[in-house]
């Protein structure tokens, strides 16, 4: 795998992730005019809506790059996803509404009720964009994939302004409608570009059976990954409170431009990995993709850690003025640490790639319980500075195992690690000089 061959598509697709960035740093902004409590009133319901997309993009949406990368099964295959998102999706919002008293009396939080009362209608306005854009990625369409995100986030910002510049703040309400106008905007914008090329069919050769045995088993493992990168605030809210819980939610969503730029690559490899797999010399393939994307992702962290890491999220707070989250910096700062441990989960969708799902199910479940553990004893033992320690212990122990099966099944160690570097270092470097 060379880079440059692949230019166009990464270009689009660090484009996409770039609007995902600026929009968090637009989070800034929404941050001074919310308080803590109400942010985190928000977070309750808008991390249950992205959980539940969590687990049915394992179980429905992962099947469209498996199954449908033929030209021949795609409407089948479309078809089986969308019925299959709807169920789980629909299915689970539902549950989620008629079980919110239950819930806010087990978490004694009346905010609970309240909050999954909005729960379906988050869910139906982002089916259309979690649908089409995963169908985009099996086609490499990226570009459509940054117009669908930059109307989803630019008209989210559009909103949180009128409502700063006319009301003069925001509330926990308020943010849902905001969320709730990025996913219209999105829903439409989606529709608009695939209309015409997006196809159903009932014929095709991939049975339904086959299509739910491949997502059952993605799901699992999305489901014991969400346990760290999702759940994780409702056991802070069950230990500390919905204080704790907004300024924690503030660091993570600090930190999902880590995140964000690891789902980017995620998307480039996982379809790459699925065609070397179907042709020659499939080892030597793989290894080369891995060198390459590890490589150059982990130059890019390690500069942005040590950027931040010299006062810049500070500096940043400090010039919008948001004392009430300047607790934040340090969940954040350590959780900049594990994000460096993120670019080895690369390894993950190409062991999905190629089968080895029991692997990677095992991997993700003993990262995630021990990650669990972790939080739950920081937060039994009152130490809240900490509580980032759990999600780092998920990115750090899933990094270092995923390494080693990965090594074992097509010898990529770190030696291919090292010749990557050297690559992307390279690259860099010409790309520079050509500037120059």
């Amino acid at each position: 795998m060379r880079i440059k061959d692949h230019l166009n598509k990464i270009t689009w697709s660090f484009s996409d992730k770039a609007v995902m960035i600026a929009f968090g740093l637009f989070l800034f902004v929404q941050l001074k005019f919310i308080s803590p409590e109400q942010y985190a009133f928000y977070l309750l319901l808008i991390v249950l809506n992205n959980w539940i997309f969590v687990i049915a993009d394992g179980f429905a949406l992962q099947g469209v790059i498996q199954f449908g990368g033929r030209s021949s099964e795609k409407g089948k295959v479309n078809l089986m996803a969308l019925l299959t998102l709807l169920g789980i999706s629909l299915g689970a919002a539902l549950f989620f509404f008629f079980s919110r008293n239950i819930i806010a009396d087990f978490f004694s939080e009346p905010a609970y009720a309240t909050a999954l009362f909005y729960l379906p209608l988050t869910v139906i306005v982002t089916i259309p964009k979690n649908f089409i854009i995963k169908t985009l990625y099996r086609d490499f369409k990226y570009s459509k994939i940054f117009w669908i995100n930059l109307s989803y986030f630019s008209s989210q910002a559009v909103l949180s302004l009128y409502y700063i510049i006319e009301t003069g703040g925001l509330s926990a309400e308020k943010m849902i409608n905001v969320f709730i106008a990025g996913g219209l905007s999105s829903a439409l914008v989606s529709i608009i570009l695939v209309a015409g090329s997006l196809r159903f069919s009932l014929n095709g050769g991939v049975k339904f059976k086959e299509f739910l045995g491949f997502g059952s088993i993605i799901s699992v493992q999305y489901f014991f990954q969400s346990i760290a990168k999702n759940l994780d605030i409702y056991v802070v809210e069950y230990f500390f409170g919905l204080g704790v819980v907004g300024v924690y939610g503030a660091a993570k969503q600090m930190f999902r431009s880590f995140e964000e730029a690891s789902y980017a690559a995620h998307g480039l490899v996982y379809p790459a990995a699925v065609k070397l797999i179907a042709g020659d010399n499939r080892s030597a393939g793989l290894v080369s993709l891995l060198s390459k994307s590890i490589s150059a992702m982990m130059i890019m962290f390690i500069f942005i850690a040590i950027v931040l890491n010299m006062g810049l999220t500070e500096f940043v707070l400090n010039v919008f003025g948001i004392e009430k989250f300047y607790s934040a910096v340090g969940h954040f700062n350590i959780l900049v640490i594990g994000g460096l441990f993120l670019p080895f989960l690369l390894i993950n969708p190409v062991l999905n790639a190629m089968k080895k799902y029991k692997s990677v199910l095992r991997i993700v479940i003993i990262s995630s319980l021990l990650s669990l553990c972790t939080l739950v004893l920081i937060s039994y033992l009152g130490q809240v500075e900490y509580i980032a320690v759990g999600m780092l212990s998920y990115y750090l122990i899933l990094g270092i195992l995923s390494f080693v099966v990965i090594r074992k099944e097509i010898g990529f160690g770190f030696k291919e690690l090292v010749h990557g570097f050297w690559d992307a270092a390279n690259f860099i470097k010409s790309k520079l000089i050509k500037q120059k």
